[in-house]
């Protein structure tokens, strides 16, 4: 057991990377069922082998005090195990956090839903429809997509039409993501009234003004500099990455919203 696991592990390692990087030829190439769906199996094993990745450190420290019995083996495999199954689960369990915030510069409530780092492409466009059923169960006013909504090419082929559904305003700032799209991703969605503020600012109300940053590598004092920022009114910002918060201080912003990090779904 303890003698073979290494062998296992590097070989895996290597037909897991032979695979991402073909089936990402593949998915630009031919955006087919089949492909589509043995691509999103393997982007879930990378988050396997990443758990498993520390169950092997694991090993290797018990190696090391000559611990080397089945029964330790077995241990870390089920521990490892649990770990993965617990993460599927809470990935695809998507919960609603509320959180009430005061400020003395607006007199008015306004509920405003935060959605982030859907993926639309590694996930399917069914998990797109079942966040839109959840947001307006919600009854917003303002949703809020501070950037990473979609990940593949292929995906604006197919029926997007329930985001014309949502029952509030949108606005929409760049992650990464779209950064790597060949797609031109504010050109294909703005049909379906959403507003995409890419180093822009609206006003939604009198004392209400949002404003999207697109994502650039933490470069968020120059995705500011050329915008009016009224620190009279309630400036809220959406940045994806969630860096830059005393850079947005220095600039009057009283809320700055992001994404990125998929509330470390993935240690560290």
């Amino acid at each position: 057991y303890f003698s073979r696991y290494n062998l296992y592990a590097v070989l895996s390692s290597l037909a897991l990377i032979f695979s991402i990087l073909l089936f990402f030829m593949l998915s630009n190439l031919f955006a087919n069922f089949l492909v589509i769906f043995f691509k999103r199996i393997i982007n879930s094993l990378v988050g396997v082998f990443f758990i498993f990745f520390f169950v092997f450190i694991i090993l290797e420290v018990l190696r090391f005090f000559n611990l080397t019995s089945k029964i330790y083996f077995y241990i870390c495999l089920i521990i490892g195990t649990l770990v993965v199954i617990y993460s599927v689960i809470n990935a695809f369990d998507v919960k609603v956090n509320n959180v009430e915030m005061f400020s003395e510069k607006i007199d008015k409530e306004y509920k405003i839903i935060v959605m982030s780092d859907l993926h639309i492409g590694s996930n399917s466009v069914s998990d797109m429809n079942k966040a839109i059923d959840l947001i307006n169960r919600q009854n917003p006013d303002i949703v809020l997509i501070p950037g990473d909504f979609v990940d593949e090419d292929y995906i604006f082929k197919e029926d997007l039409s329930e985001l014309r559904t949502i029952k509030a305003k949108v606005y929409y700032s760049y992650g990464n993501h779209e950064t790597y799209l060949k797609t031109d991703v504010e050109k294909e969605l703005s049909s379906y009234n959403i507003t995409f503020l890419r180093n822009k600012s609206i006003e939604f109300d009198k004392k209400l003004t949002i404003i999207g940053a697109d994502d650039n590598f933490n470069k968020l004092n120059a995705s500011l500099s050329n915008i009016k920022i009224d620190k009279n009114n309630y400036n809220l910002l959406m940045n994806h990455q969630p860096t830059g918060v005393d850079i947005a201080n220095k600039k009057n912003i009283d809320l700055m919203v992001s994404g990125h990090t998929h509330n470390g779904q993935i240690f560290p």
